[in-house]
């Protein structure tokens, strides 16, 4: 891995003929809520209302999880290779997030950070007379200095862009007004204010340097019946709409070489503390033949 012997945090180990870390790698998804509920794991609501500001959601029985985070989480818990911490925030839009962009949204350890997703453009794109609002000018901006900083300050990690999924603006007015009881009318939101923002994230991963960009937006779009397939509330993803996308991130990030066998396991398997001289670091037999 690149920078391997720079610091301690990325130091590698070795057992028989594997490698193996001390210091846990970790994948950082930052963004709106698009990247915030994708930590469900089941079913769930995806609208809160101000005057609940401490109770339990407003109940829905809309099947969202398990979310593509969570489905990440998994792929690289299981075998010990990273952590993967959800800072998505809800209602944030490109200005907040770049606001926030260091000690308050960033890990510690910035080291050890091996790959990032950033997913906005949602709230940014609401109606222009709304507080959400930004226009998709300085939307750009912000996208290309989020990146930049990004990499300035996690070094090692490698960046993954993903556009903001369509939205289906009558089925979202619809459900935040029912799940709000009438407060909430779901900000402006459309598909044709969405486009122009699409388009931008487009643009910045076309020129920002080492840049991985997923069209959520275009890809959902190119699937039949998407909207009831792929939708929970004509913003927010389904069960099937998260495991799309997982499946998108998975492959860029193996694409840009962090898939979790990429990395370094996490300590070294309990048979290779055993019986140091049967089994490698991740507790495969020496004698397997495999090239390890």
């Amino acid at each position: 891995m690149r920078g391997a012997s720079r610091s301690q945090p990325l130091r590698l180990l070795s057992t028989a003929r594997a490698q193996y870390t001390t210091h846990r790698r970790s994948i950082l998804c930052l963004g709106d809520s698009i990247t915030e509920y994708a930590s469900h794991i089941g079913t769930s609501t995806t609208l809160q209302v101000a005057r609940h500001p401490r109770g339990s959601p407003l109940g829905s029985d809309t099947e969202q999880g398990p979310g593509w985070v969570a489905l990440l989480a998994r792929d690289y818990a299981w075998s010990r290779r990273a952590d993967v911490l959800n800072r998505g925030f809800g209602g944030y839009n490109s200005r907040m997030l770049l606001e926030a962009l260091d000690d308050a949204l960033l890990p510690t350890d910035r080291d050890s950070v091996a790959a990032v997703t950033l997913t906005l453009g949602s709230n940014d794109s609401h109606c222009s007379s709304h507080a959400l609002h930004v226009p998709v000018d300085e939307f750009e901006h912000n996208l290309i200095e989020i990146l930049a900083q990004l990499q300035a300050k996690l070094p090692f990690a490698k960046r993954i862009l993903l556009s903001p999924p369509p939205c289906d603006a009558d089925d979202w007015r619809a459900y935040s007004l029912r799940m709000s009881d009438g407060l909430d009318d779901g900000g402006g939101l459309g598909s044709d204010g969405l486009a122009p923002y699409v388009r931008a994230a487009r643009r910045v991963a076309g020129v920002a340097q080492e840049v991985r960009f997923i069209d959520l937006f275009l890809t959902m779009h190119s699937r039949s019946g998407w909207r009831t397939l792929l939708q929970a509330d004509g913003l927010h993803l389904s069960a099937a709409g998260n495991a799309m996308v997982h499946a998108l991130v998975a492959e860029a990030l193996a694409d840009v070489g962090r898939a979790p066998l990429d990395l370094p396991v996490h300590l070294p398997h309990w048979l290779a503390k055993t019986s140091p001289d049967a089994f490698d670091a991740e507790g495969v037999p020496l004698d397997a033949g495999n090239g390890r």
